[in-house]
């Protein structure tokens, strides 16, 4: 079905994008206290700003790090807390600033960003008086800002996103219980927190996300929280040297081995080798199979970690440990690393494991690790353009990829809204996703967010908002109006009569919305605007079908499914955007048990989600598929659409 014009579409922003602050500031040239040329005034800035930005960062942190930790550490730890959290007095430091991209519709600003200081941070771990601090902080890291689109009319810059193209290095310093019993894998479990904290938040594919702009001032939502791919990278691990022996034979003590295997990572997007039995030198096989990320950024970085299979038995001790990581800045790597005389886009080159955090004290003497070696791992490199017609030689249609596994191309499918959601599943915890299936790929997008929802809010009082969870406390110890006055320090109980009574217009709002939720026909709209990338082999043959999961991860209705080749057929290989219904899924059938285990054992049949409910929903999807050639490497700067 077309998308109509007069079709309302949702407005409203997702959480995560912060709604558009503009200040406006007036000081002559001779009141600065920096140079101007420079990026000194933005330093001098940040440190008058940083009391206030660390005031927030630790409110933020306690908020969000606190409950990653609490699912990341041992069970142990599961009611670790913050006790405290400060940053220290140093501001962060940017510079240099380098234009990355320009063009007349985008700007993109990159600016190195680093960060050392004192801080002051411990953890609770919940297990008795047990603590362990952090007493220093390194950060480093290039952040990139991205201005786009640019309007020919106020407010000039449509939308901006920020966001960290590679991990940012961070480096702590332990205290407490971590110093004392320098355990490695408590602190690698606190730095893998924090670092996946940091990817789930602001390294890419994820950023903050701030719109200006309206679709009615030519700002396209899905333009303004996405970031588009520049093409696919294609890695392969052929070989690794002096990688630590972690495994040793109680009847053999002079041998010592290791069954290796390497995890790739590029953003979100992760790819795993097989294992080579018993060899700290390991040659992959040459048949090994390649490994395809989605590139969005010159500057993200591949990471390579190495780590040993446990395959010990009764008379050996044998761990899946970690044995060394390394990076490789993309833009770099395609730009340095030898050229292989096979093909123009091929480069190849070994890369040095960092093995600080190897567990050292079970390693044999004569270990290369212990005895000074660099742990290496050799990685083959090829870049895939990503095309926006068919080649010359396949007009046709798109040819499968000639080695197994290879994709022939990539699958855009493209989320922005839809309509007619009940409301219980939009508030479930896990929220309603989509779940894109293509050959043996899949892809879920993040929750929807709903829009356009009634809301009640507090009326206005003239009383500091933090005071009021004190006076709700004062009121359940019996507490009357001129007591708590009293106590807050007010000559009389006007404050607080008008609290009692804004809050008490409140509730009966709240409880008039929420009336409304739990009526039958109460319908919501909900916000996704993502993009999900899926690689396809053959797309003459293939099919895609769009699931939607309620939050308990039930399928309640279909999208297709849609043969490929309406897209080969289509002189831009896209299918156009339209609002499309949704099939509803057949209940699932339930399994009688009968005979002593109905007595027994009680039923594990998950119950079936009420899909009727969903039989309004519609969805504004299109997709577009972008055939793969193998290109010379990565584009230029400034090449950016």
């Amino acid at each position: 079905m077309p998308l109509p014009l007069a079709k309302a579409r949702p407005q409203e922003r997702p959480p995560w994008v912060s709604a558009p602050v503009v200040s406006m500031l007036s000081f002559s040239r001779s009141d600065s206290v920096a140079d101007l040329s420079t990026l000194s005034w933005v330093n001098a800035l940040l440190s008058w700003l940083w009391p206030k930005a660390n005031a927030a960062l630790t409110e933020y942190v306690h908020g969000d790090l606190e409950q990653r930790l609490r699912e990341m550490l041992p069970s142990a730890f599961k009611e670790a807390k913050f006790a405290k959290f400060t940053l220290g007095q140093n501001p962060p430091e940017f510079g240099p600033v380098e234009v990355a991209h320009h063009s007349d519709t985008h700007v993109e600003v990159c600016i190195d960003m680093h960060y050392t200081g004192d801080v002051d941070v411990v953890i609770d771990t919940g297990t008795g008086g047990i603590a362990l601090g952090i007493r220093h902080l390194s950060f480093s890291g290039r952040v990139c800002i991205v201005l786009k689109p640019l309007l020919e009319k106020m407010p000039i810059v449509g939308a901006a996103k920020v966001f960290f193209p590679a991990l940012p290095r961070v480096s702590l310093q332990f205290t407490g219980l971590a110093a004392v019993a320098h355990n490695p894998q408590l602190e690698q479990m606190i730095r893998q927190t924090v670092d996946d904290w940091m990817r789930s938040r602001m390294v890419l594919p994820n950023a903050s996300f701030h719109v200006f702009g309206t679709e009615e001032e030519d700002v396209d939502p899905l333009d303004a929280y996405c970031i588009a791919p520049l093409g696919v990278l294609r890695v392969r691990v052929l070989s690794a040297r002096y990688l630590a022996g972690i495994n040793w034979k109680m009847t053999d003590i002079e041998a010592f081995d290791v069954h290796p295997y390497c995890v790739l990572r590029l953003g979100e997007q992760e790819g795993r080798t097989s294992v080579v039995a018993g060899n700290t030198c390991p040659t992959w096989p040459a048949d090994e199979r390649s490994h395809y990320f989605v590139v969005q950024h010159r500057d993200q970085q591949l990471e390579v970690t190495a780590f040993g299979e446990d395959q010990g038995g009764m008379f050996g001790k044998s761990a899946d440990g970690f044995l060394g990581a390394a990076g490789a800045v993309l833009s770099r790597a395609m730009k340095q690393w030898p050229k292989q005389h096979s093909a123009a886009g091929v480069r190849k080159s070994s890369v040095v494991l960092d093995t600080a955090l190897v567990c050292k004290d079970m390693l044999h003497v004569n270990d290369p690790v212990l005895r000074g070696r660099s742990s290496e791992v050799e990685l083959e490199l090829e870049w895939f353009d990503m095309l926006e017609e068919l080649p010359s030689d396949e007009q046709g249609g798109l040819a499968a990829a000639t080695a197994a596994g290879a994709p022939a191309a990539v699958l855009l499918v493209e989320l922005r809204s839809g309509t007619g959601f009940p409301w219980e599943g939009v508030d479930e915890k896990a929220g309603l996703r989509w779940r894109c299936r293509s050959e043996d790929a899949q892809k879920t997008s993040r929750r929807g967010v709903a829009c356009n929802v009634e809301e009640a809010f507090v009326p206005e009082v003239a009383l500091n908002p933090r005071l009021f969870s004190v006076v709700d406390k004062l009121v359940d110890r019996g507490y009357e109006s001129p007591d708590i006055a009293r106590v807050l320090g007010l000559e009389t109980t006007e404050l607080v009569e008008q609290y009692f009574a804004a809050k008490k217009e409140f509730e009966a709002e709240q409880e008039e919305v929420c009336q409304k939720q739990q009526e039958e026909d109460f319908r919501v709209s909900v916000v996704w605007n993502e993009v999900l990338t899926l690689f396809v082999c053959a797309p003459s043959s293939a099919s895609i079908s769009i699931e939607l999961l309620d939050g308990q991860d039930r399928v309640v209705g279909l999208i297709g499914p849609v043969p490929m080749s309406e897209l080969l057929c289509d002189s831009a290989l896209s299918l156009p955007r339209e609002w499309v219904p949704l099939e509803l899924a057949a209940a699932p059938k339930e399994e009688a048990t009968g005979g002593l285990a109905a007595w027994f054992l009680p039923s594990r049949t998950p119950t079936a989600p009420d899909v009727a409910r969903y039989s309004t929903v519609e969805l504004d999807v299109s997709a577009q598929l972008r055939p793969l050639r193998a290109g010379r490497g990565m584009p230029h700067r400034g090449r950016r659409k």
